[in-house]
């Protein structure tokens, strides 16, 4: 290499029991126990076989329970992992408001039997969706991307 001694940028993870909101922690555990709950009615879909309904609005058979274990699952995943990666940023309340957000917009789209509802589902979670990726104010290119500019942007 050239000589140069460098400093190491990578150093320990910011212990994530240490000092952290309220908000984050609670999202994520029960982001997990929707999960545990998502295989119980799994489990009671396969046994009993019923299918629970409001007419015309939702409707929520084995698939649809299936898809929550799904989404539940990968997003505790994310939520527990985003807990020690935005350890430290001012934005860790908003971001983990926003992904649960989505989670909800995402389990309440799979149970949709309305295309209105569907599509006003489909519409919330795409606009959470901008505000995940624009959490970020310091970073043009997801501030741009968040409001739809990105074209502009790298026309420039």
């Amino acid at each position: 290499m050239s000589g140069h001694s460098s400093k190491p940028t990578v150093g320990a993870l910011p212990d994530t029991t240490v000092d952290s909101p309220f908000v984050p922690v609670a999202l994520t555990w029960l982001v997990w126990s929707l999960f545990v709950a998502s295989i119980v009615v799994l489990i009671a879909r396969i046994r009993f076989g019923d299918v629970w309904e409001i007419p015309g609005l939702v409707a929520i058979d084995g698939l649809t329970v299936l898809m929550w274990v799904v989404v539940t699952f990968f997003s505790g995943i994310v939520h527990s992992y985003s807990r020690r990666y935005m350890a430290g940023s001012t934005h860790k309340t908003r971001f983990f408001l926003a992904m649960f957000g989505f989670t909800a917009a995402v389990m309440a789209l799979v149970a949709a039997d309305h295309v209105v509802l569907f599509g006003f589902l489909w519409a919330a979670m795409g606009l959470v969706m901008a505000e995940l990726i624009g959490i970020n104010e310091g970073w043009k290119q997801a501030q741009a991307a968040a409001t739809g500019r990105s074209q502009v942007l790298y026309r420039q």
